[in-house]
């Protein structure tokens, strides 16, 4: 069944076709199917990837994690786990939920965090530090887990953080370096998550929508170890001149603290397994098999580097250089590409890459831009 309305396609092969692309590439990455795909229970045992877990280990299963499409991933969850599920709490964006049953789903602000995101974050942290070295955690990520798994360190107020996130995306900064400086700042990022759980076993289900798929920047990484440091959140800071903008006590925490995110070689990584189970790459790549398996020229294209949009950005006029068009545009073409130079009769942009096509003298091509 397509994810589009008929109606766009209606008496033209080509349009068909071209949804018929943008529908495997959804597909590909649906929260609940990815999970499916990679976890599945089969008596006793359960199958996460390569490895198997002896549930009759397990006294407790409990479920935590945040992302717009992690009450999905819940409910999937759920459906694989049946009656051996202890409890969850899982955050997602207003408007996101899902119908669950042991596992509660709270709707919270993205991407400015709010009251409703602490409170949830909160419940996740006292659900974690009650599991025990014979207890299993399973977290559940995906795109805008950073915002809606917010839990700020002492001294720093909900408050500060908007203020702060406000500040960072107006600046232009990457979600990398958003993620650097949340890091810091949190009581559950950077692999803190990770710390708190311990002595638990804890698998993280990631469906990713960061380019490359870096586990220590997709939502924060809350249970990969951080690679960042504290001098990196201050370079971030200066990088953008927008130190006047840092609320106080945020600007004094990260000049006076001392106590870093854990790294690599942690203790609390001993019993931590990570695992995409959904990317940008995986959708890309499904498009791709879909259009060749419909006899259409398609190739992939590696991401488009900082340099290329710098340069693209530079050769246009002052006043269309920082539009949200441009800044959308730039992102997803490169300025040597007959994209940037021709409009497109059917452009999809999202997470899991975009697909374009247009006519050319020997009729349709196509090219999907994959993130890989």
């Amino acid at each position: 069944m397509s994810h589009f309305d008929p109606a766009l396609f209606k008496n033209s092969d080509a349009r068909r076709r071209a949804f018929a692309v943008l529908d495997a590439a959804l597909d590909a990455v649906d929260p609940a199917a990815a999970v499916r795909r990679h976890m599945r229970r089969a008596g006793d045992t359960l199958h996460i990837g390569d490895r198997e877990y002896d549930l009759t280990q397990y006294e407790h299963i409990y479920v935590v994690g945040g992302g717009k499409a992690s009450a999905a991933m819940a409910q999937a969850v759920e459906d694989i786990l049946g009656a051996r599920l202890t409890a969850g709490v899982v955050n997602v964006r207003y408007g996101y939920t899902k119908p669950t049953r042991a596992i509660r789903i709270n709707e919270a602000g993205h991407p400015i965090p709010d009251d409703s995101a602490i409170a949830g974050t909160r419940q996740m942290v006292e659900l974690v530090q009650s599991a025990g070295p014979n207890d299993l955690v399973l977290c559940l990520i995906s795109g805008g887990g950073s915002a809606l798994m917010t839990l700020p360190v002492d001294g720093i107020s909900l408050a500060d953080l908007q203020q702060l996130t406000e500040a960072l995306l107006r600046s232009g900064a990457t979600i990398n370096e958003i993620n650097t400086i949340r890091k810091h700042l949190s009581q559950v990022k950077g692999g803190r998550l990770a710390r708190l759980a311990e002595p638990a076993s804890v698998v993280t289900l990631i469906l990713s929508d960061v380019v490359g798929s870096p586990l220590d920047v997709i939502a924060s990484g809350p249970t990969v170890p951080d690679t960042s440091t504290l001098d990196d959140t201050r370079a971030v800071i200066a990088r953008y001149g927008i130190a006047d903008a840092v609320p106080e006590r945020i600007a004094t925490y990260l000049e006076t603290a001392a106590e870093e995110t854990p790294k690599a070689g942690d203790p609390a990584f001993a019993r931590t397994h990570n695992l995409v189970i959904a990317s940008n790459a995986v959708a890309a790549q499904a498009a791709l098999d879909k259009a060749r398996s419909l006899g259409l020229t398609a190739r992939s294209c590696p991401p488009i580097s900082k340099v290329r949009r710098a340069r693209w950005r530079r050769s246009l006029p002052a006043s269309r250089a920082k539009s949200p068009r441009t800044t959308a545009r730039c992102a997803a073409r490169p300025a040597s590409s007959p994209a940037a130079r021709r409009p497109s009769p059917y452009v999809a942009r999202g997470a899991e890459g975009a697909i374009r096509s247009w006519r050319l003298r020997r009729g349709w091509r196509w090219r999907v831009w994959g993130r890989m």
